[in-house]
């Protein structure tokens, strides 16, 4: 009788056993990809706010290495809303100053620095016009103000020591 049995198949029960554990793994393996997936997403929208953090910070060392001392004029100047730097143009040594300023503020409701850059000057009437008007971005800017700003990241805090 034995011999008979074991030429037939499997049981409807070990046929049942066997389908339970495979959609057991299917279902586990399911999870796994998902969770794959879904750290795979978050990794890259991390590289992506350290990219900008450090192209920011690229900037800003540009910024402090580009520094001019001109007669009677102050290279850099913090007032408690925005740090002033006047900078070399990148473009040609013919062209002018640069006015550039940093702040923290809220964009959006989120705190975030900023970076502003004036068009290159080259009298001193323009200069200090510039040089306010770095100062009301920092503010309460306009349209107009708003067209040299650049958002750099989302910050909590800005401390300068200088």
């Amino acid at each position: 009788m034995r011999s008979r049995r074991s030429g037939r198949g499997f049981t409807l029960v070990e046929l049942l056993v066997a389908l339970f554990a495979m959609a057991l793994l299917a279902v586990m393996s399911w999870r796994g990809l998902d969770s794959m997936t879904r750290a795979q997403s978050h990794t890259e929208a991390r590289a992506d706010q350290m990219l900008t953090l450090q192209v920011g910070l690229a900037q800003w060392g540009a910024d402090l290495d580009a520094l001019i001392q001109l007669p009677q004029t102050s290279a850099l100047e913090w007032n408690g809303r925005v740090l002033r730097m006047t900078r070399r143009s990148t473009a040609s040594a013919t062209d002018g100053v640069l006015v550039v300023a940093w702040t923290l503020r809220g964009v959006a409701g989120t705190p975030t620095w900023l970076r502003w850059q004036s068009p290159p000057v080259t009298t001193r009437g323009q200069l200090a016009q510039v040089w306010q008007q770095a100062d009301l971005w920092s503010q309460n800017p306009g349209v107009e103000e708003r067209r040299g700003e650049v958002a750099v990241s989302p910050l909590q805090a800005w401390q300068i020591f200088f």
